[in-house]
């Protein structure tokens, strides 16, 4: 059903009112059919009925009803929450959920949102590749789902790790196929690009251990965060986070 109603709701709304109505709205839906004991969000410490399956183009996920959260966007908050310095004031977040956006530009972080295509809320609109931030600047980057977008990606991660300071982190997800990154700059039709990396602005599909090498070729220390070796299966069912999400926890290598 919520399925349904979102596509009549966008369908009907203009996009300036239906970020005006959306957080209002979800309240309503939350209240009327979500309420319960079953699952948790910690970013808006909803108690829930259940999550909303969706459905994507290769995949599925879940919603939170009340904030709009998806499982990525709840391994992030947990892991920010629960194992980054608390200290980390600085953060500069590219194409954040609303959600996070929320939370952290409410907060007393000196907290940054940049979206170079303006389709997410955001304070800035610069180019990743071209950043015009000083030199260690932030204690904290998020770049979740970006660099897949990227034609020129050795230079987006040049650049972040040039504004990182030098105990810094910043947490990269991509999505990820086994193997080794499928990558041809030359495909510009969407739906061939779509069929061939999963969505149709997307211009790669990263290898796993090819992403870890490039990050740590161009300077980073890198982690591999993997949240079904770090909680149970039914803890992360609890928290409404898949059991295949992980990340990269990279930090500034010491020249």
């Amino acid at each position: 059903m919520y399925n349904f109603l979102k596509k009549i709701y966008k369908f009907l709304t203009p996009r300036k009112i239906h970020y005006k109505l959306e957080n209002h709205l979800r309240n309503i839906l939350y209240n009327l059919f979500y309420i319960g004991n079953e699952y948790y969000c910690e970013i808006c410490d909803a108690n829930l009925k259940k999550f909303i399956t969706i459905n994507f183009t290769n995949q599925t996920d879940l919603l939170c009803p009340k904030c709009g959260s998806i499982s990525r966007t709840r391994v992030l908050y947990n892991y920010i929450l629960n194992d980054i310095n608390q200290n980390k004031n600085d953060i500069l977040d590219f194409s954040p959920h609303r959600c996070i956006y929320e939370k952290f530009s409410k907060s007393e972080k000196n907290y940054t949102a940049n979206d170079f295509e303006n389709q997410f809320v955001a304070d800035t609109q610069y180019d990743i590749t071209n950043l015009p931030f000083k030199d260690n600047s932030f204690d904290l980057i998020i770049c979740f789902h970006v660099l897949e977008h990227v034609k020129d990606d050795d230079k987006a991660i040049i650049n972040l790790n040039r504004i990182l300071k030098e105990k810094g982190d910043v947490l990269v997800q991509v999505p990820i196929k086994e193997g080794k990154t499928d990558e041809d700059l030359s495909i510009l039709e969407p739906k061939e690009r779509e069929k061939r990396f999963g969505q149709s602005d997307h211009v790669r599909l990263y290898g796993k251990k090819d992403l870890e090498n490039k990050l740590q070729a161009l300077g980073f220390n890198t982690k591999i965060i993997d949240y079904s070796k770090k909680f149970s299966t039914n803890h992360l069912k609890h928290l409404g986070i898949k059991e295949s999400e992980f990340f990269f926890h990279c930090t500034k290598k010491s020249f």
